[in-house]
C-alpha cells in the first residue's frame, strides 16, 4: 500500500505487474502513447516517467478510481520527483517562454518555407534548414511526447495543429511508427542491442556496443560516419512509405515540394539546393541525436528486461545517456541536449531540463549513479568520435584522452 497526500492508503504493485487502464484521460503522453505503452513490455516504466512532472497523488487517486494499482515507486524516483515538482513550482516562467518560442518557430517555419519555395537561394536554404531543425527538436519531438498537445491550450493546439500534422507526416518520422520506435524501443530499452533502433540499431555499419561483433571496417567508422549523414533526411520519406506505414499522399507531397517544384520552376540549381537543405539538416540533427548515447563513459549494468524496480530502470537510463550544454542549447534544440533529464521526464517542459541537470547530477553522485556531462556540443562530438574509434579497435581504450586518431 502507498500513502497519498490525504492520508488514504492506495494499492501498489510490483513494476513488472502493472496493468495500464483502457483509458487515462489525463495521461501526459496522450491516448496514442497510452495504447502503445499498453502493448509494450515496459508499461510501468513509461507510466511513471511520463508522470514524473505530474502531481503523483492525483495520479494515484485517478488510477485507484479506475481500479488500477500504481506501480511501486522507490527512493531514487521519489527524490527526483520532489526535485522536479519544486522546479516546476518555482519556475513557471519557463513554460511561458517555451510557448512563445514554439509560436515563433511555427510562424518562422511557414515564412521560411514560402521564402524558399518562391526564391531558392543559398541563404534561404541555410535559414530554412536551421528553422526546420529547431522545429523538429522543439515542436515535433516535444509535441508527440505530449500526445499532440504541445501547448495544452485548445486555441493554440487547434490553430497550429493542421500545420504540424502536415509537416510531421511529410518530412518527419511517421508519428504512429515514432510512438513505438522512439518511446518504447529507445526510451525503455536505451542502447540495448536488438531493441533500440537508434545508435545500436545502426549495426553492422557502425559498432557502438562491445557485445556487437567487430569487423575490419569498423576501424574506419569514426572517419566514414559523416558521409552517411547527408542522406538521413532525404531517405526518411521513402522509408516512411515502405517501412513505417506512411501515407502515399504524404510521400507525393514531399516529392512535389522538394523535387518537382524546384526543378520545374527554378531549374537544376534549385533542385540541388533542395538536396542541400536536406543534407545539412541530416548532418546537424544526426550528430545531436548520436552523441547523446555514444560515449566511453556509458553502459548500464542491467538492461531493460532485468529492471525489477523503477529505481534500477532510472539508474540504467542515467548511465546509458549523456547531457551537454546549458539553457541556450535547451532553447534552440528543445532539450535534446539534456538527454538524461529527458529520458527520466519525457513530458517535462524542455527548458526545465537545464535547471534540473545540476540537481540531478548531485543526486546521482550521492547515490553512486554514474552521470555523464559534457560542457558543449563540440566536447560531446569529440567524445563521440573517440568512442567510434575505440569500438573499431581490437583493444579499445577506456580513456579517450589516450586515444590517438
Amino acid at each position: 500500500m502507498a500513502l497519498c497526500r490525504e492520508g488514504k492508503e492506495l494499492p501498489v504493485c510490483p513494476l513488472g505487474d502493472f496493468k495500464l487502464p483502457a483509458s487515462f484521460t489525463k495521461h501526459p503522453g496522450g491516448q496514442s502513447h497510452l495504447k502503445v505503452a499498453r502493448e509494450s513490455d515496459c508499461p510501468g516504466e513509461l507510466f511513471l516517467s511520463y508522470h514524473l512532472a505530474s502531481d503523483m497523488d492525483k495520479v494515484a487517486a485517478a488510477a485507484n478510481a479506475l481500479g488500477v494499482a500504481m506501480p511501486q515507486r522507490g527512493p531514487v524516483f521519489d527524490e527526483i520527483y520532489a526535485m522536479v515538482s519544486r522546479l516546476k513550482m518555482e519556475h513557471p516562467m519557463h513554460q511561458r517562454i517555451f510557448t512563445v518560442w514554439c509560436i515563433t518557430l511555427s510562424i518562422a517555419l511557414q515564412a521560411t518555407a514560402v521564402w524558399w519555395i518562391l526564391s531558392p537561394t543559398l541563404l534561404s536554404s541555410i535559414v530554412t534548414s536551421q528553422v526546420f531543425e529547431m522545429y523538429f527538436f522543439n515542436i515535433f519531438h516535444t509535441r508527440h511526447h505530449k500526445g499532440g498537445r504541445l501547448y495544452n491550450i485548445d486555441v493554440l493546439d487547434g490553430l497550429f495543429g493542421c500545420v504540424y500534422d502536415f509537416v510531421d507526416n511529410v518530412w518527419g518520422h511517421t508519428p504512429l511508427a515514432w510512438y513505438w520506435n522512439h518511446q518504447v524501443l529507445h526510451h525503455c530499452h536505451t542502447n540495448e542491442v536488438g531493441l533500440d533502433t537508434d545508435m545500436s540499431g545502426l549495426y553492422p555499419v557502425f559498432r557502438t556496443k562491445s557485445e556487437q561483433q567487430r569487423s575490419w571496417f569498423h576501424k574506419l567508422q569514426t572517419f566514414y560516419w559523416p558521409f552517411f549523414l547527408p542522406f538521413v533526411i532525404i531517405a526518411l520519406p521513402p522509408y516512411n512509405l515502405f517501412m513505417n506505414g506512411g501515407k502515399p499522399i504524404a510521400f507525393a507531397a514531399w516529392f512535389l515540394i522538394m523535387v518537382v517544384w524546384p526543378l520545374s520552376m527554378h531549374g537544376v540549381y534549385a533542385l540541388a539546393l533542395s538536396f542541400f537543405i536536406q543534407a545539412i539538416t541530416g548532418i546537424s540533427m544526426s550528430y545531436k541525436f548520436a552523441v547523446s548515447h555514444t560515449h566511453y563513459n556509458l553502459g548500464a549494468e542491467e538492461e531493460g528486461s532485468n529492471h525489477k524496480t523503477i529505481d534500477k530502470w532510472l539508474k540504467a537510463q542515467v548511465e546509458e545517456a549523456q547531457s551537454w550544454g546549458g539553457y541556450l542549447s535547451c532553447l534552440l534544440f528543445g532539450g535534446i541536449n539534456m538527454q538524461i533529464e529527458h529520458h527520466l521526464a519525457p513530458a517535462l517542459t524542455p527548458l526545465l531540463y537545464a535547471l534540473m541537470r545540476p540537481e540531478l547530477q548531485k543526486i546521482c553522485q550521492e547515490r553512486g549513479i554514474r552521470y555523464t556531462y559534457e560542457p558543449s556540443m563540440m566536447h560531446a562530438t569529440w567524445r563521440f568520435h573517440h568512442q567510434l574509434w575505440n569500438m573499431g579497435q581490437e583493444e579499445p581504450l577506456r580513456n579517450p584522452a589516450k586515444a590517438v586518431l
